[in-house]
């Protein structure tokens, strides 16, 4: 009578050891984590079948829109939320995506018309007015939340000291703004 509860490793002619159920299960848990620090883009307006594929299986982090993802708010509003539904799929305790874009006003604006066209940082910073910043800061937000992305690559702090560079406006090294 063969013993049914023979460690088959032991007898396993190969080199190669056996990973026990448990070991297998951590190595998925630490690539899931590995995965929630990856950030994708996507190559067009909508999720191919490829990119579903990669964040079912690595757990990933979120995605970034990029101008060739944005056509009109309902598009990137649903594109949001098809990608919440990517994190979804990983089973009920999945940690929700971001999704993030670069929009900080001015000439980096991922979110063209008929999304509001928001002026330059340096402007609201040459304002000096807090209270400004404050709405303009929480304006922004409620657009971008309205689409569902999460998460905005706008700066919190530019401090242009080079004179020769081509974006500074002016030496900004003497100003200092408490917002």
């Amino acid at each position: 009578m063969v013993d049914q509860e023979a460690d088959v490793s032991q007898s396993c002619p190969c080199p190669i050891r056996q990973r026990s159920l448990a070991e297998t299960l951590e190595r998925e848990q630490l690539a899931g984590e590995i995965g929630q620090l990856l950030i994708g883009s996507l190559s067009g307006s909508t999720i191919p079948a490829e990119a579903r594929s990669i964040a079912r299986e690595f757990q990933l982090g979120g995605i970034t829109l990029f101008s060739r993802n944005i056509e009109a708010p309902e598009q990137v509003a649903e594109l949001s939320h098809d990608i919440q539904v990517l994190a979804t799929a990983g089973g009920t305790d999945s940690v929700p995506l971001w999704v993030a874009v670069d929009q900080e006003g001015g000439r980096v604006a991922r979110l063209k018309k008929p999304f509001t066209e928001w002026p330059p940082m340096a402007a609201l910073g040459r304002s000096g007015d807090e209270s400004l910043a404050s709405r303009f800061a929480a304006a922004l937000a409620a657009e971008l939340r309205a689409v569902g992305v999460t998460l905005d690559y706008a700066p919190v702090l530019d401090i242009h000291t080079n004179p020769k560079n081509p974006r500074s406006e002016e030496h900004t090294s003497e100003l200092q703004s408490p917002y």
